[in-house]
């Protein structure tokens, strides 16, 4: 929903949607952050004097309410699992590979309309076979010998090491804090990427807006508001080349997947060469199915 560094002081707050629901989210004077749903609130103007009526009986609805590695999340679902049990792995791994990453700020946002159902964004994210060819800027900075992934129950990662500093994509200082990416994902719509270079972390939304339509929702966090030279060649690298590279993926599957010819196939499971499997695409279609199938 936005990072906790934002909301540092009471009575600042927050707004956003989540599909139909509108929330805000601010800091109270006791320092505590709180979600609420607006409802349908037009204050107690004209009511003084109605007999059993007290204000307080009519506040506002609490919304569930998160923070993890410096951002902030809510939850619809007061029954779900707690967000740091999810993540525990995924987040230890993450701060392993970027020291210091709680504490980064937010730098750039950027958005981007796709003509592609969101679990296509999703497929296309949990699986690197496509990189080869599709991203030979991706393939120059990552040695993807060096490839690994690991998931848990609603995570997965992929990781790789930066060894070639002077690269097609940008260029990687041998004083940077990160050697290591490391590509993460959040059931059901949340990825975070930390990339080679200075400590930096993307957050990757890919939010449903109809059946063949979604919003990607990118964040950039890196020490300070202001990127360096070398992090402003990162951020123009990834919105000007990785993004656009991807989103014709994303949309060439949505186009296919309409094909009277098409039904389904089979999913490429080889975990003796990880950045060729989709096992981590096969968990997520699970994932979706089974909340469909408990929904109904």
């Amino acid at each position: 929903m936005g990072a906790v560094h934002q909301l540092a002081k009471p009575g600042e707050f927050l707004i956003t949607t989540i599909i139909d629901q509108e929330i805000f989210i601010t800091r109270g004077e006791d320092s505590v952050l709180r979600a609420f749903y607006p409802g349908d609130f037009h204050g107690v103007r004209g009511v003084k004097g109605i007999e059993h009526f007290n204000p307080s009986d009519f506040g506002l609805v609490s919304v569930r309410v998160e923070t993890l590695i410096g951002l902030i999340f809510v939850n619809l679902d007061a029954n779900a699992d707690a967000l740091t049990d999810i993540s525990e792995s995924m987040v230890k791994d993450m701060r392993a590979s970027c020291p210091g990453l709680d504490d980064l700020v937010l730098s750039r946002k950027y958005e981007l309309q796709t003509a592609a159902n969101w679990k296509t964004l999703v497929d296309n994210n949990l699986e690197s076979y496509h990189s080869a060819v599709a991203h030979p800027s991706l393939m120059g900075l990552l040695d993807y010998s060096t490839f690994e992934v690991w998931e848990d129950r609603f995570t997965t990662c992929h990781a790789m090491t930066n060894s070639n500093p002077d690269n097609p994509a940008y260029k990687v200082g041998a004083e940077d804090s990160v050697k290591r990416a490391i590509y993460t994902w959040l059931w059901p719509n949340t990825a975070f990427f930390i990339a080679p270079g200075p400590k930096n972390l993307g957050v990757f939304q890919m939010i449903p807006t109809g059946p063949e339509s979604s919003l990607q929702r990118w964040e950039f966090y890196f020490e300070s508001e202001q990127p360096s030279e070398s992090e402003q060649a990162y951020l123009d690298w990834t919105i000007n080349t990785l993004i656009p590279e991807d989103t014709a993926l994303y949309e060439s599957v949505q186009h296919g997947l309409r094909s009277q010819g098409y039904s389904q196939g089979r999913f490429v499971i080889n975990r003796n060469r990880p950045e060729w499997s989709e096992h981590h695409v096969h968990r997520f279609q699970k994932l979706v199915h089974d909340a469909i199938v408990t929904a109904c």
